[in-house]
């Protein structure tokens, strides 16, 4: 009756009653995965707290005969929650409290089953901690534990991941040796990894393997092949693989198709891959943001930017929230065409629906200002996006740099120039030959002899441009023998001779080289 009452009382009291409240909102305001976990760790947490009060798995004695049963029955309950918190720290990224609760386990005599040492190894992986993971798997096998596919895959993922394929391989055939049979995920994981490193031979072996393991390619095994064949460039290869695919009654999901439309947009058959988004939807898939904004790319960069706006259209129409990435595409697409204003709207659209434009978007939009004389604006943009926190990187000084010579504001660059350096960035040959055109341009070429000289001391090796613009500076201004001097520099280099420069040689800068030429002859 006392004990009741005094139940009822604690029940009651106020302050005990409005924490209670305020931890039951604080759960209700969870997600329920996170209400689940939340309930899956209390529970976890005070089994070991029970254990550790025990101290050991001493039981109710009922007898001899079932006592160890009991015990046996007991530590595979310990097992299982140890785990399962272990696996949750490990999931947090937690590693330290992950690995106390291991040792814990240990020194408590509890043996961790193969499902804690997974989680262990996992967890380590994920922070890219090779040397601790490959360690804890050698004492797995050291205390008599026989791995799992699991494990097995967790550690041929990593391996993939980083390039080590071959290793991958090595760990196949252990899987083997040890009696384990490889599964699905096996073999697609491989192939994921010879597909990153273009091995499509050893592709082709895997999949004879998976064939006499009686394992049927699923979704996973021939997205992983389309998309290496994209990365490759091969995209015809990749089709093959996809109507195979049809035709094995296996089903392309949405990912399936972005992959072989990002494939077909980077090679320029944009027309295909507007034929294959029509497709999807006979497929009775919808196209994601990823699907809009993969096509709205490619449009934009074969011109068809009308073409991209109408699909930008129909994706919000769609009930789909244009990304960043969406955004960028669609300004950079307007700028290139000169339709800056357009570009200008869009931008404002973008941060209107609540999106914080980035160091693309800026650099984008400047370059497209810079490009149609608005040099003005540009440097308002360049203000504004250093106000909103951002750094301007190597491009974006480049960009307006560039924008302000072009118009003759050479002393706004050289100023923009030393800034750059200021801020720890280091010029690169783009930067330093923009600012000798300038300065060559407005009669300075004494002074783009100077910089042409910190450059060289920079460590930079100047380009065919870089010499041409300088060497057209200087003959400008009657100094015949120092572009000499720079012409034979420049062949004793080799750059006059590099066809990839060639190709980029502007009309002005291929004359120039013609009349040093004549000079010298």
């Amino acid at each position: 009756m006392h004990a009741q009452t005094r139940l009822d009382s604690r029940h009651h009291h106020p302050q005990l009653s409005t924490q209670r409240t305020l931890r039951q909102e604080e759960v209700q305001r969870r997600s329920p995965a996170a209400r689940q976990n939340a309930s899956v760790g209390f529970c976890a947490r005070r089994c070991i707290l029970h254990y550790r009060h025990k101290g050991s798995l001493r039981l109710r004695k009922h007898g001899l005969g079932n006592r160890r049963t009991q015990e046996n029955a007991c530590r595979t309950q310990y097992v299982f929650t140890y785990s399962i918190v272990i696996n949750a720290r490990c999931r947090q990224g937690n590693m330290s409290s992950a690995s106390e609760l291991f040792e814990e386990m240990l020194s408590m005599g509890i043996q961790p089953d193969v499902v804690t040492y997974n989680s262990i190894i996992r967890g380590h992986l994920v922070l890219g901690r090779w040397k601790e993971a490959s360690g804890i798997f050698k004492e797995m096998v050291d205390r008599g534990l026989t791995p799992n596919a699991v494990t097995f895959n967790t550690l041929m993922d990593y391996l993939c991941k980083q390039g080590k394929t071959i290793e991958a391989h090595k760990l196949l055939n252990l899987m083997v040796e040890r009696g384990e049979k490889p599964d699905i995920i096996t073999y697609n994981v491989l192939l994921h990894g010879y597909c990153l490193k273009g091995r499509f031979e050893k592709v082709d072996e895997l999949l004879s393997s998976m064939s006499r393991e009686g394992l049927r390619h699923d979704i996973r095994s021939y997205t992983v092949m389309i998309d290496g064949y994209c990365k490759s460039q091969k995209v015809d290869e990749a089709m093959d693989v996809f109507k195979k695919m049809q035709q094995e009654g296996v089903q392309p999901n949405t990912i399936t198709y972005n992959i072989l439309l990002d494939g077909l947009c980077k090679i320029g058959k944009v027309e295909e891959a507007e034929d294959l988004f029509r497709q999807m939807a006979t497929q009775g898939l919808s196209p994601d943001i990823i699907t809009y904004s993969t096509l709205i790319d490619g449009l934009c960069k074969i011109g068809k930017v009308e073409e991209a706006k109408y699909l930008f259209r129909q994706m919000v129409t769609q009930g789909l929230s244009p990304d960043i990435i969406t955004y960028n595409t669609l300004i950079d697409g307007l700028c290139k065409i000169k339709k800056v204003e357009e570009a200008e709207d869009l931008f404002r659209q973008m941060v209107t629906q609540g999106l914080s434009p980035n160091i693309i978007t800026y650099t984008t939009l400047i370059d497209g200002l810079c490009k149609i004389g608005k040099v003005e604006e540009a440097e308002d943009l360049f203000r504004q996006m250093v106000t909103q926190g951002l750094s301007p990187n190597i491009i974006t000084y480049n960009t307006l740099i560039d924008g302000l010579c072009k118009i003759g504001k050479v002393v706004e660059a050289e100023v923009l120039f030393r800034q750059m350096v200021t801020q720890g960035l280091s010029p690169d040959i783009i930067t330093y030959t923009t600012l000798i055109d300038g300065l060559c341009k407005i009669g300075k070429a004494e002074e783009a002899e100077d910089l042409f000289r910190q450059m060289v001391t920079q460590g930079l090796s100047p380009d065919i441009i870089t010499y041409t613009t300088l060497i057209d500076g200087l003959r400008k201004i009657g100094k015949v023998l120092e572009a000499g001097v720079l012409f034979r520099q420049m062949v004793t280099q080799g750059s006059l001779l590099k066809v990839e420069d060639a190709e980029n040689l502007s009309l002005r800068e291929a004359s120039t080289t013609a009349s040093i030429v004549d000079l010298l002859s």
